[in-house]
């Protein structure tokens, strides 16, 4: 389900952190509370750069940084 949101990076294998059963009452509380969430309604990265606190929303991608220190191969390596 989580696939199906555009702001979520689909070749992430933890896509999904963490599922929980929740009550009507407290999704009906989410689901207000995320309609009133700038972010959640940003169309484009403009619109997103344009919210006060969006820097601190931001959090490391630890896929990609893993992916970045991985070691070369000799073949991948490029010789100056």
């Amino acid at each position: 389900m989580a696939r199906e949101y555009k702001r979520v990076k689909h070749h992430h294998k933890d896509a999904i952190r963490e599922v929980c059963e929740i009550g009507y009452s407290e999704y009906l509380e989410l689901q207000y509370a995320n309609s009133q969430d700038g972010y959640l309604q940003c169309k484009n990265i403009q619109q997103q750069r344009r919210l006060e606190d969006f820097e601190q929303r931001i959090e490391a991608d630890l896929f990609l940084l893993s992916r970045q220190n991985r070691s070369t191969h000799k073949r991948d390596a490029h010789i100056p």
